[in-house]
């Protein structure tokens, strides 16, 4: 990692952390490293290394919607109709569409707010959560969403990455995606 950072010039790296056995520890880890440099009242957004796409407008809308409520996620409408099936597979509610959103990431946070809520996750040896919003949520914080329509999207299957190969040139000539 060292050797790309230097060959590519990515002057943003601040710390290189060791991945962990979780991506919540994984988070734990990068979150502890900014302790070293930064504020318990600084602004984090944390980001999957799988959304490649997310826009300068979203970061700066998630970045003030931290400052404003102290947390924030990016969320989208969700277009189809959402199902709670149970084990037996029958759909036991269908919740309202117009409320339903899928969260994703960058998800903000004031840094000792969210470290705070990773330690008491670790406290309960609690490793089950798969995002960083909703750890927070489950230790008391509270949520806020930064509405997001745009291309957004995690790349994690082949048909991901066909979609990401053609959308990618369109973004490296800073056209809009959206439209």
């Amino acid at each position: 990692m060292h050797s790309l950072v230097e060959r590519y010039a990515l002057d943003k790296v601040k710390f290189i952390v060791p991945g962990a056995k979780t991506g919540q520890q994984s988070i734990y880890n990068g979150l502890c490293a900014l302790q070293k440099t930064a504020s318990p009242r600084d602004i984090v957004l944390i980001n999957d290394g799988v959304r490649p796409f997310v826009s300068q407008e979203i970061i700066t809308r998630c970045i003030e919607c931290t400052e404003q409520y102290g947390s924030a996620i990016t969320a989208a409408p969700v277009p189809d109709t959402i199902g709670i099936v149970e084990d037996t597979r029958e759909i036991s509610g269908i919740p309202d569409r117009k409320k339903c959103y899928a969260l994703k990431a960058p998800q903000g946070f004031r840094l000792g707010d969210i470290i705070d809520a990773h330690n008491k996750a670790i406290r309960e040896n609690n490793y089950r959560f798969t995002n960083s919003a909703e750890l927070f949520r489950n230790y008391g914080g509270r949520i806020y969403a930064v509405i997001d329509e745009g291309v957004n999207f995690k790349i994690t299957s082949p048909a991901d990455l066909e979609l990401m190969r053609l959308i990618m040139p369109k973004w490296q000539k800073g056209e809009k995606l959206t439209e």
